[in-house]
């Protein structure tokens, strides 16, 4: 038997997060779209795959031994980067953005910004305990990296505290 579904607070902040997100997503793919289209350049400029398939090399050459045209793999790169931004605007659009609070009363869940116009409180059965789950990107220190944390009993205004406390990086957030 499959488990029942928690009632999210807001569905709506789900979006609300996206766009607040965006910008980080946007530059972070952005960067990876075009290092990735310029390597695949690369990659045919030495490996010249399509120039020796459309027949341009000597046809008892090796792969190795084919001189690569400049325009294909300038070609190649463009259409690389087309398909990588493509898939880029799938996964900024599509990207699971799962709920980071439960209640530990009466297990709705949602996130730190549901809390805010009841102060703390949940918006369903207006208890103030709640567990707090998130991957968070921590770029700095020795421990640098996605860290998983879980803190269960989180009282409300804390949890909007920290929020405040961290809305404004582009890698700390605690939603």
């Amino acid at each position: 038997m499959s488990k029942p579904q928690a009632v999210v607070f807001d569905s709506s902040t789900r979006e609300v997060i996206r766009r607040a997100e965006a910008r980080t997503w946007v530059v972070l793919l952005t960067a990876m779209t075009l290092v990735t289209a310029g390597g695949i350049a690369v990659l045919h400029y030495e490996w010249p795959v399509v120039d020796y398939s459309m027949g341009t090399c000597n046809p008892d050459a090796v792969l190795s031994d084919c001189v690569s045209r400049g325009r294909t793999s300038v070609v190649i790169g463009i259409v690389a980067g087309v398909v990588c931004a493509m898939l880029s605007v799938v996964v900024h659009r599509h990207r699971p953005i799962r709920p980071t609070i439960t209640c530990d009363d009466c297990g709705g869940v949602g996130w730190v910004m549901d809390l805010e116009p009841r102060n703390g409180r949940c918006p369903r059965c207006a208890h103030h305990s709640f567990t707090y789950r998130a991957y968070v990107w921590r770029p700095y220190g020795v421990l640098g990296g996605i860290h998983r944390i879980v803190e269960h009993g989180m009282p409300g205004a804390d949890l909007i505290r920290r929020f405040h406390l961290t809305r404004r990086s582009a890698t700390n957030r605690y939603y």
